[in-house]
């Protein structure tokens, strides 16, 4: 199933990489020729567009692995048109929430990264009291709060490692796409270089998000229990 996920999205998401990066560039040289305020703001104008188009695609895609990964573990049957359902339901609520996240997680990480690496961690379980207890945006990080108590550890390791791996990935990726375009003016001269470090980030993506979310919902679900039973 998250094959078929990751093979619906990979292309979806590059494609639209691939359209941004062409446009944004047309209207980079178009500033370089002749600088004027209106290319100016429509430049800013498809970044944010962009932007938000594939942060919608990613919360869809991170919505459909948590409802997957929580009917294999109660053992609920998948079908898909009840998963798609379930995926739409209260989905522009928690697209509010994402942003809110993102926002200040962006915000925070303009302090030296750090900040917004311990908000992330702070915050882990809030998209999971909202999808799974429904609980209200507000009241969703006061669930987190008790979730993450005595649980703040656990969670930094599931972040450290898969981040980790991640960054070799993406070192070891630039460093190969570097190296060939050293030997190659062709490439040096093309598109080739960005979409190629796009296309194999994605993949990493893909292979590792579905990995660190199952994790982090085992975590919710495990320190859900305990606080159950205490």
């Amino acid at each position: 199933m998250f094959l078929l996920i990751g093979l619906i999205y990979l292309p979806l998401v590059l494609s639209i990489s691939w359209i941004q990066y062409y446009v944004t560039n047309q209207l980079l040289e178009q500033l370089q020729i002749n600088f004027s305020s209106s290319t100016l703001i429509l430049y800013f104008s498809f970044v944010l567009m962009f932007v938000l188009i594939v942060f919608t695609i990613n919360t869809f895609y991170y919505k459909t692995i948590v409802l997957v990964t929580y009917n294999y573990i109660h053992q609920r049957p998948l079908i898909n048109g009840s998963l798609l359902r379930e995926v739409f339901d209260n989905f522009f609520s928690l697209w509010l929430l994402m942003l809110r996240i993102a926002i200040n997680y962006f915000l925070r990480s303009l302090l030296l990264i750090v900040p917004g690496i311990i908000y992330l961690i702070n915050n882990f379980s809030v998209p999971f009291a909202f999808i799974f207890r429904q609980e209200k945006i507000e009241h969703a990080f006061t669930y987190n709060s008790i979730i993450m108590k005595g649980n703040t550890g656990r969670v930094f390791s599931l972040f450290l490692y898969p981040f980790i791996i991640y960054m070799v990935f993406a070192l070891f990726i630039n460093v190969f796409f570097s190296s060939v375009m050293d030997g190659s003016s062709t490439i040096n001269n093309s598109s080739s270089y960005p979409f190629g470090l796009s296309l194999f980030s994605q993949i990493i993506f893909i292979v590792l998000y579905p990995i660190l979310i199952n994790a982090y919902l085992c975590l919710f679900l495990n320190a859900e229990a305990q606080k159950r039973l205490t």
